[in-house]
């Protein structure tokens, strides 16, 4: 029996408190939205900042609420990071208010080091999740099997350069029955030729999840790469900072 890649999961029927809850937060979003743009126009600037912290609240409670949903592979590193932003935020906004003059001449003074500190925060992510990533996919995705490379799922990405990703989708037989499942990580680099053969590992419980080693080893690099550079620069930046003063 073969098992189609767009509907090897049945979709579950959303509940009314769930349909109500959902359009409640949408709501609420585009209130937000409009509250920004109007403060923003109105330079009102320590209430746009507060607006974009509680709009980031708002978001991570539906991050949260996701997460709680599945039975399994919660990850909730995402919405902690966002909840802390969006805290930070609304902190600034109130600080604001109170003495504008003093806040600007602090940013001001200190913008590199805020600078060095975002990309630092980013290098650390980055090296996090090459390390995580991988394991995690491991403790779940433990049959071997071999698949073929049958097509690829494509999205457009933004924030890659406007460039579309792609996702392989493989064929494999577990039992007897074929399946097509598509790797969840979209990229444009280390993805195997149409009708590539590869060694895959998956998770038999779903069926709804691969982890395949030579893709996921070069993405890792790539992402170690990455991390290493955004780690590494302002950690020098920081040195040079402390040893100037």
């Amino acid at each position: 029996m073969d098992n189609e890649f767009d509907t090897n999961n049945q979709q579950k029927r959303e509940s009314p408190l769930k349909i109500v809850v959902d359009s409640f937060l949408t709501l609420v979003v585009i209130v937000l939205i409009i509250g920004f743009l109007f403060t923003l126009e109105k330079h009102m600037y320590w209430l746009t900042v507060s607006i974009a912290g509680v709009f980031l609240w708002v978001i991570d409670i539906v991050m949260f609420a996701r997460e709680f949903e599945k039975d399994r592979k919660r990850n909730f590193l995402l919405p902690i990071i966002t909840c802390f932003i969006g805290s930070v935020m609304v902190l600034c906004g109130t600080m604001l208010k109170k003495d504008p003059e003093m806040v600007k001449a602090f940013v001001l003074k200190h913008a590199l080091l805020f600078l060095m500190l975002l990309l630092l925060s980013i290098g650390v992510g980055l090296l996090f999740c090459a390390i995580t990533e991988p394991r995690r996919k491991r403790r779940y995705c433990t049959v071997r099997v071999f698949g073929e490379c049958c097509g690829f799922a494509t999205k457009f990405s933004s924030s890659r350069g406007g460039h579309r990703v792609h996702a392989p989708i493989y064929k494999f037989h577990f039992g007897e029955e074929e399946y097509c499942v598509a790797d969840k990580t979209f990229s444009r680099y280390a993805n195997p030729q149409e009708g590539e053969k590869r060694e895959l590992y998956v998770d038999t419980e779903t069926m709804d999840e691969i982890y395949e080693p030579i893709r996921s080893g070069k993405l890792r690099k790539f992402t170690y790469g990455l991390g290493f550079c955004f780690t590494v620069i302002p950690i020098v930046g920081l040195l040079m900072m402390y040893f100037e003063r």
